[in-house]
């Protein structure tokens, strides 16, 4: 674990899953994990696997087979926040409204907010930069700012830990990334463990502090992305198919004749690998092969025809190249 803090959950040796009568189904099971303040945690597995059965695990809404779960000793409302991925249906609530629930924990059943919960309130739609739409209603949102929504809601609850269920489902790759580095910033600046179960395999490994990965063996190996990435663990769980991890690209088999020999740096480089690769043309080292120079206005080739543009550069290549064989 690199990020030190305060423990704020912990298992032990715990089974989840469903008690059907005098049977139960074990979904994960002999569960030993720790989160920490200050850290995001992404656990990921494939689907059916029993993401969602943990989550609900931890939070309390369903009850734990065996073993132990430890979260902070505070009431009922107070330990843990969480956030579904149902769509919430509601007319006449504003933005303000809905993160003032976030409050009802904290409050006996006849009182109203006070001064202080306001405060609060306004600090959790100014954490997720709401201000501008707090007073809109909430059935008038797009799936991304609706889904900040309820993240607002839960910081409201000020609760040592956070959990959400698919926080970037439904959303484009732009409110992805929003939502994803959010949690990460408010890891950092708020001093909460928070946990998301995510598919989100490319933002996970370049966001969270440690990633728990549900096998099916019904175990979770846990450890930083890195590490989980060198040694095979992802490979072994997912079954990549046509995706490198490493590399963090879909492998490009190619399908041409001709090799080229790639020389420039940066991200004109990695960008002009892949256009090649796509196109079917394996890039390589060999210096007797046809050479791409990458210069700064322009793409040189075997240095006298230089090209504008990628696409002027691939079109140029593809024409001269040899007929794509026929595979029978």
């Amino acid at each position: 674990m690199v990020i030190s803090g305060e423990t704020i959950l912990s298992t032990a040796h715990a089974d989840v899953g469903y008690r059907q009568g005098r049977h139960e189904k074990v979904v994960l099971t002999n569960l030993s994990l720790e989160l920490r303040a200050h850290s995001l945690v992404c656990f990921m597995g494939p689907n059916g696997i029993g993401k969602s059965t943990l989550l609900r695990t931890l939070a309390g809404l369903q009850p734990l087979l065996r073993g132990g779960v430890n979260l902070p000793r505070v009431e009922a409302g107070k330990s843990v926040a969480v956030v579904l991925t149902d769509r919430v249906q509601t007319y006449n609530m504003t933005v303000r409204d809905m993160v003032s629930l976030g409050r009802y924990p904290h409050l006996a059943w006849h009182t109203h907010l006070s001064a202080s919960d306001d405060r609060i309130v306004d600090e959790s739609i100014e954490l997720v930069q709401l201000q501008n739409l707090q007073h809109q209603q909430v059935n008038e949102l797009s799936d991304g700012q609706l889904q900040m929504v309820m993240i607002a809601r839960a910081l409201a609850q000020q609760t040592p830990l956070l959990i959400l269920d698919e926080p970037t489902a439904h959303l484009d790759l732009n409110n992805r990334v929003e939502v994803m580095n959010l949690l990460r910033h408010l890891a950092r600046t708020t001093g909460k463990g928070i946990l998301v179960a995510t598919h989100e395999l490319d933002l996970a490994l370049q966001t969270a502090d440690e990633i728990w990965l549900a096998t099916p063996d019904k175990s979770i190996r846990s450890g930083i992305p890195e590490d989980l990435v060198l040694d095979g663990s992802f490979d072994d769980v997912f079954q990549l198919k046509g995706f490198d991890l490493k590399t963090g690209k879909v492998k490009h088999q190619p399908f041409r004749q001709e090799k080229i020999r790639l020389i420039g740096e940066g991200y004109r480089f990695l960008w002009t690998k892949n256009a090649l690769e796509r196109m079917g043309f394996e890039v390589t080292d060999d210096p007797d092969c046809l050479t791409v120079k990458i210069q700064t206005a322009d793409w040189v080739v075997d240095g006298t025809t230089a090209y504008e543009s990628l696409t002027k550069l691939l079109d140029g290549l593809t024409k001269s190249a040899k007929p794509i064989p026929n595979i029978n």
